[in-house]
Protein backbone atom coordinates (compact mmCIF):
# COMPACT_ATOMS: atom_id res chain seq x y z
CA UNK A 1 0.00 0.00 0.00
CA UNK A 2 1.12 3.56 -0.72
CA UNK A 3 -0.70 5.79 1.75
CA UNK A 4 1.00 9.17 2.33
CA UNK A 5 -0.51 11.52 4.96
CA UNK A 6 -3.27 12.34 5.60
CA UNK A 7 -4.23 8.86 4.30
CA UNK A 8 -4.06 6.15 6.93
CA UNK A 9 -2.85 2.64 6.16
CA UNK A 10 -4.57 -0.32 7.79
CA UNK A 11 -2.30 -1.89 10.42
CA UNK A 12 -2.60 -5.22 8.61
CA UNK A 13 -0.96 -3.74 5.51
CA UNK A 14 2.57 -2.50 4.95
CA UNK A 15 2.73 1.18 4.00
CA UNK A 16 5.43 1.86 1.40
CA UNK A 17 5.26 5.63 2.02
CA UNK A 18 8.43 7.08 3.54
CA UNK A 19 8.98 10.70 4.51
CA UNK A 20 10.89 13.15 2.33
CA UNK A 21 14.66 12.58 2.58
CA UNK A 22 15.20 16.29 3.24
CA UNK A 23 13.71 15.77 6.74
CA UNK A 24 16.89 13.92 7.77
CA UNK A 25 19.14 16.70 6.49
CA UNK A 26 20.45 18.79 9.43
CA UNK A 27 19.41 22.43 9.51
CA UNK A 28 22.61 24.48 9.32
CA UNK A 29 22.93 28.22 9.80
CA UNK A 30 25.03 29.86 7.10
CA UNK A 31 26.28 33.32 6.24
CA UNK A 32 23.98 33.27 3.22
CA UNK A 33 20.26 33.15 3.94
CA UNK A 34 19.23 30.76 1.17
CA UNK A 35 15.54 30.95 2.02
CA UNK A 36 15.62 34.74 1.67
CA UNK A 37 17.59 34.44 -1.59
CA UNK A 38 15.08 31.98 -3.03
CA UNK A 39 12.16 34.22 -2.06
CA UNK A 40 13.89 37.19 -3.69
CA UNK A 41 14.45 35.16 -6.84
CA UNK A 42 10.76 34.28 -7.00
CA UNK A 43 9.73 37.89 -6.49
CA UNK A 44 12.08 39.08 -9.21
CA UNK A 45 11.21 36.43 -11.79
CA UNK A 46 7.45 36.56 -11.15
CA UNK A 47 7.08 40.22 -10.23
CA UNK A 48 3.94 39.88 -8.13
CA UNK A 49 4.02 39.23 -4.37
CA UNK A 50 0.49 37.83 -4.28
CA UNK A 51 1.31 35.23 -6.94
CA UNK A 52 4.59 34.34 -5.21
CA UNK A 53 2.76 33.73 -1.93
CA UNK A 54 0.13 31.65 -3.72
CA UNK A 55 2.78 29.46 -5.35
CA UNK A 56 4.71 28.95 -2.10
CA UNK A 57 1.46 28.05 -0.33
CA UNK A 58 0.68 25.47 -3.03
CA UNK A 59 3.88 23.52 -2.41
CA UNK A 60 3.96 24.05 1.36
CA UNK A 61 0.47 22.56 1.53
CA UNK A 62 1.55 19.48 -0.43
CA UNK A 63 4.65 18.95 1.73
CA UNK A 64 2.46 18.95 4.85
CA UNK A 65 -0.35 16.95 3.17
CA UNK A 66 1.36 14.75 0.56
CA UNK A 67 -1.83 12.90 -0.44
CA UNK A 68 -4.09 15.95 -0.82
CA UNK A 69 -3.91 17.48 -4.28
CA UNK A 70 -4.65 21.08 -5.22
CA UNK A 71 -6.34 19.90 -8.47
CA UNK A 72 -4.82 22.86 -10.32
CA UNK A 73 -2.26 22.77 -13.13
CA UNK A 74 0.30 25.57 -12.83
CA UNK A 75 1.54 26.91 -16.17
CA UNK A 76 4.59 29.18 -16.09
CA UNK A 77 4.97 31.16 -19.32
CA UNK A 78 7.85 33.35 -20.36
CA UNK A 79 10.57 34.10 -22.86
CA UNK A 80 13.65 31.99 -23.43
CA UNK A 81 16.44 32.56 -20.92
CA UNK A 82 14.30 34.23 -18.23
CA UNK A 83 14.75 31.48 -15.62
CA UNK A 84 11.28 29.94 -15.58
CA UNK A 85 12.70 26.40 -15.86
CA UNK A 86 14.71 26.93 -12.66
CA UNK A 87 11.82 28.40 -10.67
CA UNK A 88 10.49 25.12 -9.26
CA UNK A 89 13.74 23.13 -9.26
CA UNK A 90 14.52 23.64 -5.53
CA UNK A 91 10.96 22.62 -4.59
CA UNK A 92 11.19 19.48 -6.72
CA UNK A 93 14.58 18.63 -5.22
CA UNK A 94 13.17 19.04 -1.71
CA UNK A 95 10.57 16.39 -2.59
CA UNK A 96 13.04 14.32 -4.64
CA UNK A 97 11.81 10.77 -5.16
CA UNK A 98 8.22 11.94 -5.24
CA UNK A 99 8.55 14.35 -8.17
CA UNK A 100 9.10 13.83 -11.87
CA UNK A 101 10.32 16.13 -14.65
CA UNK A 102 9.56 15.51 -18.32
CA UNK A 103 11.25 17.19 -21.27
CA UNK A 104 8.38 16.38 -23.65
CA UNK A 105 4.64 16.72 -23.01
CA UNK A 106 3.89 13.82 -25.37
CA UNK A 107 5.40 11.43 -22.82
CA UNK A 108 2.57 12.24 -20.44
CA UNK A 109 0.01 10.73 -22.80
CA UNK A 110 1.87 7.59 -23.86
CA UNK A 111 -0.15 4.40 -23.45
CA UNK A 112 2.40 2.85 -21.06
CA UNK A 113 3.15 6.00 -19.07
CA UNK A 114 3.95 5.40 -15.39
CA UNK A 115 5.23 8.87 -14.58
CA UNK A 116 2.49 9.63 -12.02
CA UNK A 117 2.97 6.40 -10.09
CA UNK A 118 3.68 7.28 -6.42
CA UNK A 119 4.51 10.89 -7.31
CA UNK A 120 3.36 14.17 -5.73
CA UNK A 121 4.26 16.52 -8.59
CA UNK A 122 4.97 16.15 -12.30
CA UNK A 123 6.61 18.97 -14.25
CA UNK A 124 6.60 19.24 -18.04
CA UNK A 125 9.43 21.52 -19.12
CA UNK A 126 9.20 23.37 -22.44
CA UNK A 127 5.61 22.27 -23.05
CA UNK A 128 4.81 22.81 -26.72
CA UNK A 129 1.04 22.96 -26.67
CA UNK A 130 0.27 20.52 -29.50
CA UNK A 131 0.02 17.42 -27.32
CA UNK A 132 -1.87 19.29 -24.61
CA UNK A 133 -4.40 20.71 -27.06
CA UNK A 134 -4.98 17.25 -28.53
CA UNK A 135 -5.41 15.77 -25.05
CA UNK A 136 -6.99 18.72 -23.25
CA UNK A 137 -9.88 16.73 -21.80
CA UNK A 138 -7.52 13.99 -20.60
CA UNK A 139 -5.32 16.62 -18.95
CA UNK A 140 -8.25 18.28 -17.16
CA UNK A 141 -9.52 14.90 -16.00
CA UNK A 142 -6.12 13.95 -14.62
CA UNK A 143 -6.03 17.16 -12.62
CA UNK A 144 -9.20 16.35 -10.70
CA UNK A 145 -9.89 12.59 -10.83
CA UNK A 146 -8.68 10.75 -7.69
CA UNK A 147 -7.64 7.59 -9.52
CA UNK A 148 -5.72 6.77 -12.68
CA UNK A 149 -5.42 3.59 -14.73
CA UNK A 150 -1.83 2.76 -15.67
CA UNK A 151 -0.68 0.12 -18.11
CA UNK A 152 3.00 -0.79 -17.68
CA UNK A 153 4.53 -2.87 -20.45
CA UNK A 154 4.15 -6.59 -19.95
CA UNK A 155 1.79 -6.22 -16.98
CA UNK A 156 -1.98 -6.08 -16.83
CA UNK A 157 -3.33 -2.55 -16.45
CA UNK A 158 -4.28 -1.55 -12.90
CA UNK A 159 -5.75 1.41 -11.05
CA UNK A 160 -3.76 3.67 -8.73
CA UNK A 161 -4.57 6.61 -6.49
CA UNK A 162 -3.45 9.70 -8.37
CA UNK A 163 -1.72 11.90 -5.77
CA UNK A 164 -0.07 13.97 -8.48
CA UNK A 165 -0.38 17.69 -9.19
CA UNK A 166 0.90 19.03 -12.52
CA UNK A 167 3.18 21.91 -13.48
CA UNK A 168 4.34 23.18 -16.87
CA UNK A 169 6.91 25.67 -18.13
CA UNK A 170 6.67 26.99 -21.66
CA UNK A 171 7.61 29.71 -24.13
CA UNK A 172 4.13 29.23 -25.64
CA UNK A 173 1.50 31.50 -24.10
CA UNK A 174 -1.27 29.28 -25.53
CA UNK A 175 -0.08 25.90 -24.32
CA UNK A 176 -3.57 24.76 -23.18
CA UNK A 177 -7.14 25.63 -24.04
CA UNK A 178 -8.08 28.34 -21.57
CA UNK A 179 -11.80 28.95 -21.23
CA UNK A 180 -14.25 29.96 -18.51
CA UNK A 181 -14.86 26.27 -17.78
CA UNK A 182 -11.19 25.26 -17.73
CA UNK A 183 -9.76 28.08 -15.61
CA UNK A 184 -10.65 26.14 -12.48
CA UNK A 185 -8.00 23.57 -13.49
CA UNK A 186 -5.40 25.91 -15.02
CA UNK A 187 -3.46 28.72 -13.37
CA UNK A 188 -1.29 30.48 -15.94
CA UNK A 189 1.31 33.03 -14.81
CA UNK A 190 3.90 35.02 -16.76
CA UNK A 191 7.52 35.60 -15.82
CA UNK A 192 9.56 38.78 -16.13
CA UNK A 193 12.83 39.33 -17.99
CA UNK A 194 14.64 40.35 -14.78
CA UNK A 195 17.22 37.53 -15.03
CA UNK A 196 17.18 37.09 -18.80
CA UNK A 197 20.50 35.56 -19.92
CA UNK A 198 22.12 36.32 -16.55
CA UNK A 199 24.44 33.32 -16.72
CA UNK A 200 26.52 34.35 -13.70
CA UNK A 201 23.43 34.44 -11.49
CA UNK A 202 22.08 31.11 -12.71
CA UNK A 203 25.44 29.34 -12.36
CA UNK A 204 25.49 30.38 -8.70
CA UNK A 205 21.80 29.57 -8.25
CA UNK A 206 22.12 26.04 -9.64
CA UNK A 207 25.22 25.23 -7.60
CA UNK A 208 24.46 26.95 -4.30
CA UNK A 209 20.67 26.78 -4.05
CA UNK A 210 19.08 24.33 -6.46
CA UNK A 211 21.55 21.48 -5.82
CA UNK A 212 22.81 22.42 -2.36
CA UNK A 213 21.35 20.19 0.42
CA UNK A 214 22.08 22.88 3.03
CA UNK A 215 20.13 25.47 1.05
CA UNK A 216 17.29 23.05 0.30
CA UNK A 217 16.96 22.20 4.00
CA UNK A 218 16.74 25.90 4.86
CA UNK A 219 14.03 26.41 2.24
CA UNK A 220 12.18 23.34 3.51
Amino acid sequence: MFEPPPLVCDTKNFNTWVDFKIVKEPLVETARDYWAEYQQYLHNVIGDEKIVNHILARYAFRIVNPATRTNVILIICGNEGDGKNRLLAPIYNIMKGFTCMLDNDKKLYESHSMFEFQKKFLLVNEASGVANFENSEILKTRAIEPTLTVNPKGIQAFEIDNNCDYDMTTNNFNVVKLSDNSRRQFLQIETTSYYKNNYEFFNDYVQNIENNPVALRQIY
